[in-house]
C-alpha cells in the first residue's frame, strides 16, 4: 500500500504539473523580468549605464536558466513505458482493494489541490551575511498558487493576510513585514532619490538589530495609519550624509515631500534585507497611505486583492521549518475560506494603480 500511495501521489503531481507548466513558466518569466527591470532601474540610479545596470541585475539575480530547467524537469511526464507499467500496477491494486484505492486517490487529489495554494517557508541564507541575530531561525513566507488579484514585487502577500498570520499563528515567536521602495529625500535645499524600506514596527526587533544612535521602531509605531511620522537612517547613510552628527536625532527631513522626524540610526553593517540594494532609510509601513499616492487608508492599503508586502517570521525555539509548514496550513486555509466570502473578492480585481 505504501508503494501504491507513493505512485498515486507522484502521478497526480506530474499530471497536475503538466497542465499548469506552460502557464506557470509564463508567469515565472514575467516575474523574473519584472524583478530584473526593478534591479536595473536601481543600478541606473546608482550611476551605471543601462547596459551595465542590466548586466549587474542579471548577475545579482543569478540562476535564472537553472531555475527554469529545474521547473521543467519537475513538470514533465514519466517516460511512456514507465507510465504504462505503473498504470498496470495501479489497476491490480484497484482490483485488490477498490475502496481503499479510491479513498487514497480522492485524498491525494484534494491534498495536491490544496498544496497548490500554500505557504512556502524559505530559509533566508542571505541573512547569514548580515548582522542578524540567529538568522537560521528567520524564514520568509511565500504564497504559492493562483491569486485572483494584483501582485506587486517578488513573493508578496496582502497586508491583511500578514495581520491574520501575525495575530493567529502558533509557530513564530514574531512576524514582521517590509516593502522596498525608492524615496525622494530632501535635506535642507538638496533632494535625491534613495533606496529604503517600509517596515513593520517590530522589524528591527525580530532581526536583532540594535540602534547606533537614538531608538528604532517599536510595535506601537505601526498601530495606526499615519500616526508615526518617523524615519530611521542606516548607519552608512548617516555617516555619508551627516558625518555621524549626533544632533540628527529630532531633525525633520522630507520624504516624498512629507515631513518625517529622525528618531534613530540603525547599527553599523545593516543596510536592509537585500544585499546590493542598499536601504538608506526606514519608514513605518503604516505611513504608506500618507506618503504614497493611491494607497489611501482603508482602500488599497487594506485591500486583500493586492499583494505588496514581504513577510518574515522567526521560528519558535525547537520549531523546524517542516513543523512550521504543517502548523500554518490549517490557518492558511481558514484565511482562504474567509476571503472567498469577502465582498472584495466578487467580480474582477480593482483597477491597478501605480506601484512604488
Amino acid at each position: 500500500m505504501i508503494r501504491f500511495r507513493h505512485f498515486v501521489k507522484e502521478q497526480f503531481a506530474r499530471l497536475w504539473g503538466s497542465f499548469k507548466r506552460r502557464r506557470f513558466e509564463r508567469e515565472f518569466d514575467a516575474e523574473v523580468e519584472a524583478h530584473l527591470a526593478f534591479l536595473t532601474e536601481r543600478f541606473v540610479r546608482q550611476g551605471l549605464s543601462r547596459d551595465d545596470a542590466r548586466y549587474a541585475a542579471i548577475r545579482q539575480f543569478g540562476g535564472v536558466t537553472q531555475t527554469k530547467n529545474e521547473l521543467r524537469d519537475r513538470s514533465r511526464f514519466l517516460p511512456l513505458e514507465a507510465v504504462l507499467q505503473d498504470s498496470a500496477y495501479l489497476l491490480r491494486q484497484l482490483r485488490k482493494s477498490p475502496v481503499f484505492a479510491i479513498a487514497a486517490i480522492l485524498t491525494l487529489a484534494i491534498g495536491i489541490g490544496a498544496n497548490t495554494a500554500i505557504f512556502s517557508l524559505v530559509d533566508q541564507l542571505v541573512l547569514r551575511l548580515l548582522p542578524v541575530q540567529d538568522p537560521q531561525r528567520v524564514v520568509a513566507l511565500v504564497g504559492l498558487g493562483d491569486f485572483y488579484g494584483d501582485n506587486q514585487g517578488i513573493n508578496p502577500m496582502s497586508y491583511p493576510m500578514y495581520e491574520d498570520i501575525r495575530d493567529r499563528n502558533r509557530v513564530f515567536s514574531q512576524t514582521m513585514c517590509r516593502r522596498p521602495a525608492d524615496f525622494d529625500v530632501s535635506i535642507s535645499s538638496e533632494s535625491e532619490i534613495v533606496g529604503g524600506e517600509f517596515v513593520s514596527g517590530n522589524y528591527f526587533q525580530l532581526l536583532g538589530i540594535r540602534p547606533a544612535l537614538g531608538r528604532l521602531f517599536s510595535a506601537e509605531d505601526t498601530l495606526h495609519s499615519g500616526a508615526s511620522p518617523f524615519v530611521v537612517l542606516s548607519y552608512s547613510y548617516w555617516f555619508s550624509h551627516f558625518r555621524e552628527e549626533r544632533e540628527i536625532i529630532g531633525r525633520t527631513i522630507r520624504v516624498n515631500n512629507y515631513p518625517l522626524t529622525v528618531i534613530g540610526v540603525a547599527g553599523s553593517g545593516f543596510d536592509g534585507l537585500e544585499p546590493g540594494l542598499r536601504a538608506n532609510i526606514f519608514v513605518p509601513i503604516t505611513m504608506v497611505p500618507a506618503i504614497v499616492p493611491g494607497y489611501e487608508y482603508g482602500r488599497r492599503f487594506f485591500d486583500r486583492r493586492l499583494r505588496w508586502v514581504n513577510m518574515y517570521g522567526r521560528l519558535k525555539t525547537s520549531m523546524t521549518i517542516g513543523q512550521a509548514k504543517a502548523g500554518l496550513q490549517p490557518l492558511f486555509h481558514q484565511i482562504l475560506e474567509m476571503e472567498i466570502h469577502d465582498p472584495g473578492f466578487r467580480g474582477p480585481p480593482s483597477i491597478k494603480e501605480n506601484s512604488f
